[in-house]
């Protein structure tokens, strides 16, 4: 299977956190592919005869619109259309106010752009906004959030335990409709999880925090579960 790259949770998220808080505040805050958010859906501004498009802009492929977050705060998404040379922003924010900043931007389809904002180590906040109808949907709340370009329907990503809980919880896998495909067992947590490029099968790394070992989990598109051998360090 050819499989798109492991974010590992565990490993990483510390570093993503205080990356987060030290970038915004010095305004040299810049998009990465790592974590990540919503809405407010306000046209902040407009700006016309744009003379060069950021190098760090997503761009949709053979399309009018690319996209980038704003240098000076990381909670602005600025859209831009490459035909009219005009851009216009929007603020990124859940229902409660509670995103840091947009950690990853990925156009869904010509119109469709995925974002992905930062909450807590534990949380990520996921929903699309419509270029054309100016409108933010298909918000979701978790981590991990994987889906194949161009089909959002293929959406797949984890619901952690709150990483500020002692007593930790199952995790879920879900899907793009809400539908529970996986529940861990005891003491494992989501550690990485990604996406065939068929979206025939999904892989899970687990990681078991009272024996501190790895394990994967193969998840079928027909339901069926295949637990793999631990992963040995």
């Amino acid at each position: 299977k050819d499989w798109k790259g492991f974010r590992m949770r565990k490993k990483m998220r510390v570093g993503v956190i205080i990356a987060v808080f030290v970038l915004a505040g010095s305004g040299l805050f810049c998009y990465r592919n790592i974590y990540g958010a919503k809405q407010n859906g306000k046209q902040i501004e407009t700006k016309s005869n744009i003379s060069q498009i950021p190098k760090d802009a997503v761009q949709v492929e053979e399309g009018e619109y690319y996209s980038y977050v704003n240098e000076t705060d990381p909670k602005v998404v600025q859209i831009g259309n490459k035909k009219t040379g005009k851009e216009f922003s929007i603020q990124v924010n859940d229902k409660e106010g509670r995103v840091n900043a947009v950690m990853e931007l990925e156009w869904i389809s010509d119109v469709e752009l995925g974002i992905i904002s930062h909450i807590d180590p534990s949380l990520s906040y996921f929903c699309i906004y419509n270029v054309k109808q100016k409108t933010f949907s298909d918000e979701k709340y978790g981590i991990e959030f994987q889906w194949i370009k161009g089909r959002k329907e293929t959406l797949v990503y984890a619901v952690a335990s709150p990483h500020f809980k002692e007593q930790k919880g199952n995790e879920a896998i879900k899907n793009y409709y809400d539908e529970v495909l996986y529940t861990t067992e005891e003491n494992e947590e989501v550690d990485a999880l990604t996406l065939s490029s068929d979206g025939e099968e999904i892989k899970v790394l687990l990681w078991n925090r009272k024996n501190d070992s790895d394990q994967s989990v193969i998840i079928k598109k027909d339901g069926s579960i295949v637990r793999e051998k631990k992963i040995e360090e």
